[in-house]
């Protein structure tokens, strides 16, 4: 599978890697293995895993860049959106493919304040804690092209590094959407193989020990296959598989 969007190409993304999975099993495809379909994109093999109710899910991916923000990338966050460095928490790289910056604010007053700056955006992802867990942290995700109301690697991007950080419980849930229409709502769950991370948009949440990540249901998969290859949510990218 290869992913594009007008700019670039992605060698992963979340919404593509299920939607592209959930066309090929409505449109007759068969895995070899049962209750599992493995796809291949620029990251390599993503095993997907096929739930109950027409749910998919599967792992996010080890980041290919991590570590803090240079004073140099957080300056061109900040000045970009208008932040003051007091109201930065922390900020890192929490790249899986998209090129993910993460900058966590001091409260979700800060969060809602933010706009668009327009086509000169850094691509980068904001959240801040709710101090509840039902959603325990807000999510707003930003490039070029516009906000995004829900998306499927940077949303587990942040709960891997939320989870490294301590900042959440084993199980929790998280939202993005509210300030564009989205509405989504993620959860997480973890194990001792590892930090699974889950999100989900207005349709069901499945996470589960090792496996879970981005949960579809039914009505995401017919809107990707009936828009001509867009799965319905940031409609930026094409997925070619």
């Amino acid at each position: 599978m290869r992913i594009f969007t007008p700019t670039e190409e992605f060698p992963f993304a979340g919404h593509p890697t299920l939607g592209s999975a959930g066309a090929w099993l409505e449109l007759g495809g068969r895995p070899a293995r049962q209750g599992e379909v493995v796809q291949e994109c620029g990251l390599g093999l993503v095993p997907v895993k096929l739930g109950t109710e027409g749910t998919l899910y599967f792992a996010t991916p080890p980041l290919l860049r991590s570590g803090p923000l240079s004073a140099r990338d957080l300056d061109g966050v900040t000045g970009a959106f208008g932040i003051a460095k007091a109201d930065v928490e922390a900020s890192a790289w929490s790249d899986n493919g998209p090129g993910w910056r993460v900058v966590q604010l001091v409260d979700v007053d800060k969060l809602a304040a933010l706009s668009w700056p327009g086509s000169s955006s850094p691509k980068v992802g904001f959240f801040a804690l709710t101090g509840s867990l039902d959603p325990a942290y807000e999510v707003r995700a930003f490039t070029p092209v516009g906000e995004d109301p829900v998306t499927g690697s940077l949303g587990g991007a942040v709960a891997q590094w939320a989870r490294k950080q301590g900042l959440v419980p084993e199980e929790y849930t998280a939202a993005q959407g509210s300030y564009v229409g989205g509405g989504g709502k993620g959860g997480s769950a973890s194990s001792t193989t590892g930090t699974s991370c889950g999100w989900g948009d207005r349709f069901g949440l499945t996470s589960a020990v090792r496996f879970a990540s981005i949960a579809w249901a039914d009505k995401s998969v017919k809107n990707f296959r009936e828009s001509a290859h867009y799965c319905g949510s940031c409609v930026y990218c094409v997925h070619i598989c």
